[in-house]
């Protein structure tokens, strides 16, 4: 840079700042979309219930979850199934699908009761977090397995120091919200809430107690004071198997009428902007980056805001987009935003007070920022350009025979949409191409199948490589 146009830029910010404005500063949101809260599913003990009941619902709804495998316990394809449990084809399923994996340990442990150990000497507390970690990430390739669950919630202070070495963040019992910021060894000892089901359990009207206390605490405790809930279960079953499983001593099971009339009332809030539903690892992500994000200027003129966007954390692990709000001048009607030469998609231009912001969404540490005025190809004042991948719940549900499955895309997307049986058998594939950016939708006819229960499920990544979307919904198909 010369020194005539460094005195440009001096001037320009000079001006801006009289005017009470600072070009180019960011104000990073405290979650993601400016939700006003945060909340997480966590299922553990790797139950097959789990797979066969709680993931559908929660797929229904779009809502990802982090489900804890105990990792001696699932069974590859030709071995003996292992009791209750999952198998790791299962498994690689659910993570495929966009949930996290995260560690219950190898065998479930009193972790307080063994001694501290090595990483390769059975029943020690180093051997337990450490090579569950590892079995998961090799039996489940491309994941990071970077939270873990205590079992039976225990822990102590030997227990939280070696998790903190091998894992983002530990979760715990204890009932009552997390803050928005968290720090130091309290990322060990992140909060959850147990719904435990008060008997008779005689009718699905008997659970109705819990249902009403959980949302309750929900909207008093997290979403007004801006938290971050955390649910924590076991079995997830149909109504009709919960007196012979509560017979059994199973722990609480949770019914899948419950869990599905807490996922709408769940729906409802975060199509509010009430609550962001995610995974323990992406809500972790987003508070870490979050709070050690740092944006500074690299240049200012008339027509372009050049900005660096850092967090010094591991990229590898932390890579999930943080909203911001960036200031730019009033005079700016449109705006085009490149991150590293890529087009990043943005919600729109917004005027707050006598200032002008544009909302969009970055990963930290991806190369530098540019903010373009830009007449013909950028974002407009309040055109609501799409800012993340989604796949649409079908509509009619249940339909006879056709019914429009919607989804966005926020860049160009090679997109797959394919229907599959209760087996998992491929029926139909409705969509195999290349997309552009914005909102779709596929017709599904039925006519030549028979009534039941489908799933449709998409897959798109983005041209360039870098974005990859996978989600599963199901429909209902009524002759």
């Amino acid at each position: 840079m010369t020194k005539k146009n460094s005195i440009i830029i001096i001037i320009l910010l000079f001006a801006l700042s009289a005017k009470g404005q600072t070009i180019g500063h960011v104000t990073v949101k405290t979650w993601p979309n400016d939700m006003k809260s945060a909340f997480s599913f966590t299922f553990d003990d790797c139950f097959k219930s789990q797979y066969d009941y709680a993931l559908p619902v929660l797929n229904s709804f779009g809502f990802k979850g982090t489900f804890y495998v105990i990792a001696e316990e699932p069974t590859e394809q030709g071995e003996p199934l292992n009791w209750r449990y999952a198998t790791w084809d299962q498994f690689r399923e659910i993570a495929q699908q966009g949930h996290e994996i995260g560690s219950h340990s190898m065998t479930h442990p009193h972790l307080q009761t063994l001694q501290t150990g090595d990483i390769n000497t059975p029943n020690t507390i180093y051997y337990e977090l450490y090579q569950s970690k590892k079995l998961i990430e090799n039996k489940i390739p491309g994941i990071k397995v970077i939270t873990f669950a205590y079992p039976y919630t225990e822990y102590n202070p030997t227990v939280i120091s070696i998790a903190g070495q091998y894992y983002e963040a530990s979760r715990r019992g204890n009932g009552i919200p997390n803050n928005s910021v968290i720090t130091g060894t309290d990322w060990q000892k992140i909060n959850s809430y147990e719904v435990q089901f008060n008997l008779p359990r005689d009718i699905v009207n008997d659970d109705n107690d819990e249902l009403n206390e959980i949302e309750n605490t929900l909207q008093n405790e997290v979403i007004d004071n801006g938290k971050w809930g955390m649910l924590f279960a076991h079995e997830v079953l149909p109504f009709s198997q919960i007196p012979d499983a509560v017979a059994a001593g199973y722990w609480y099971p949770m019914s899948t009428e419950w869990l599905n009339a807490f996922c709408q009332w769940m729906k409802n809030k975060s199509d509010n902007n009430d609550i962001w539903v995610n995974t323990v690892a992406n809500v972790t992500k987003y508070i870490k980056e979050r709070e050690n994000f740092v944006a500074n200027v690299v240049s200012v003129t008339d027509t372009l805001i050049v900005l660096s966007l850092i967090d010094n954390l591991d990229d590898t692990i932390f890579n999930y987009p943080l909203t911001l709000d960036i200031q730019v001048p009033s005079v700016w009607e449109t705006v085009l935003i490149k991150q590293g030469g890529i087009t990043i998609p943005t919600d729109s231009i917004f005027v707050a007070g006598n200032n002008t912001y544009v909302r969009t969404k970055i990963i930290p540490d991806a190369g530098n920022i540019s903010l373009k005025k830009d007449a013909t190809t950028g974002i407009a004042i309040n055109n609501n350009i799409p800012i993340e991948y989604k796949l649409m719940q079908n509509y009619p549900n249940p339909f006879n025979p056709s019914t429009k499955i919607g989804y966005i895309i926020p860049f160009e997307s090679k997109v797959s949409i394919k229907i599959f049986n209760l087996l998992g058998q491929e029926i139909k594939e409705l969509q195999g191409s290349t997309e552009s950016a914005g909102y779709h939708e596929v017709l599904f006819n039925a006519s030549n199948l028979a009534s039941g229960i489908y799933f449709y499920k998409i897959v798109a990544i983005s041209t360039n490589g870098k974005n990859i979307f996978v989600d599963t919904k199901k429909l209902n198909f009524t002759k």
